[in-house]
């Protein structure tokens, strides 16, 4: 089952918006335990979560209107244009941010660190499947 074009343009929008709205959900509850506690760990994550939600209503807004251009369409463009250098660059990136998720997971005072990283994995992968499944992707 491939997705036509017809259904592209409104699961762009539905997927952006509502990852937008958890990001914010998100940082408000950092902000709002980080005040609480004093932890200046939970306010940065807080600017971080606002920072992807305002990405992403970006990225709803502009399909919805049909503004270009949009971040998916130049990060796709410059893939295209400089694979190499944009894997030496995503890579690492992408590298640090898994091996600090799992050692922050995993220093927790409970045992449960296994469960945080196993449902990381189950959603990239279901992610990655959902995207090939419906024909999403390139």
């Amino acid at each position: 089952m491939r997705a036509g074009p017809a259904m592209i343009r409104p699961l762009s929008i539905l997927a952006f918006g509502v990852g937008a709205l958890i990001l914010l959900v998100v940082a408000v509850l950092y902000v709002a335990r980080g005040l609480q506690l004093r932890d200046p760990l939970r306010l940065s994550f807080a600017i971080i979560a606002l920072g992807f939600a305002v990405a992403l209503a970006y990225e709803t807004a502009a399909i919805t209107t049909g503004v270009d251009p949009t971040i998916s369409a130049i990060v796709a463009d410059e893939f295209a244009r400089h694979p190499g250098v944009y894997l030496a660059i995503f890579l690492p990136l992408m590298l640090l941010a898994g091996g600090l998720s799992a050692h922050f997971t995993l220093r927790a005072p409970r045992p449960e660190g296994w469960l945080v990283v196993t449902g990381a994995l189950v959603a990239y992968l279901g992610g990655a499947g959902l995207v090939a499944r419906l024909g999403l992707g390139p």
